[in-house]
């Protein structure tokens, strides 16, 4: 893990309240992803990290897990590949922004430009 990665993990999981509370990590990534790397590299800086399939919340359906999950999470790191399971992705990482949790994400390989680029619409007026 290069160490632009682990400046950025210091940055995340460093709130300045001083608190003795472990931070933790919802790591987003398509199940083909090892992420065993990126794991350690938390561990190593005091910061505890869980999948959402890790958790077990019998009979909640996949959004209510999907929920509980951020709301555990101090933030969220997503590892975003060429595959289409990047979509679940590309959703969680959307999720998180918009509970203004922080987010941390890693591209492997040669991500289409579609899937990385910001929308916008445009209108024309008559």
């Amino acid at each position: 893990m290069g160490e632009a990665t682990v400046d950025a993990i210091k940055t995340v999981q460093t709130d300045g309240s001083g608190g003795g509370r472990r931070k933790t990590a919802l790591i987003s990534a398509p199940s083909s992803v090892d992420t065993n790397s990126i794991r350690k590299a938390l561990a190593t800086h005091g910061v505890a990290s869980f999948s959402v399939d890790q958790l077990d919340l019998p009979g909640h359906s996949l959004i209510q897990i999907m929920r509980e999950g951020m709301d555990r999470a101090d933030f969220v790191v997503g590892v975003v590949d060429a595959t289409p399971a990047s979509g679940s992705v590309i959703y969680e990482l959307g999720y998180a922004q918009a509970l203004e949790k922080s987010t941390l994400v890693f591209v492997i390989g040669d991500v289409p430009h579609r899937c990385c680029r910001r929308r916008t619409t445009e209108r024309r007026t008559p």
